[in-house]
């Protein structure tokens, strides 16, 4: 279907912080399809914020996403600590605005969404 390959855009929310913090890869696996993008979990600010960490996403009734931690990282003290904090998924196909937030409890996260499901992995 046309529909399919529309996105959504699904937003990890995930701590930056002056110490012990990591790089992470955020992909797609399978159902669904994105541009991996980088999350660069460390700042040179002296402070711990969340950030939101933005990828559009092809709609699927399963997608399967990972955050997986790089060897590589930034912080000076060579940490490599990633935190995602929460999930958000677009209401709608095309639209910036959002409509859930989740807790990330465990390795793994499940989000559906008008029948659409978003799994992510954090193992």
């Amino acid at each position: 279907k046309a529909q399919d390959t529309l996105q959504v855009l699904v937003q990890l929310a995930m701590l930056q912080s002056y110490e012990h913090m990591g790089t992470a890869l955020v992909s797609c696996i399978s159902g669904c399809s994105c541009e991996p993008s980088i999350f660069e979990g460390w700042s040179e600010e002296k402070v711990s914020l969340v950030k939101m960490h933005n990828i559009k996403v092809t709609q699927s009734p399963h997608c399967r996403m990972r955050v997986m931690v790089q060897k590589q990282t930034s912080s000076p003290d060579r940490g490599h600590k990633i935190k995602v904090v929460g999930v958000v998924i677009s209401e709608e196909v095309g639209s910036s605005s959002v409509a859930i937030f989740g807790k990330l409890r465990g390795s793994t996260t499940e989000k559906v969404l008008n029948g659409k499901g978003v799994r992510i992995s954090t193992g």
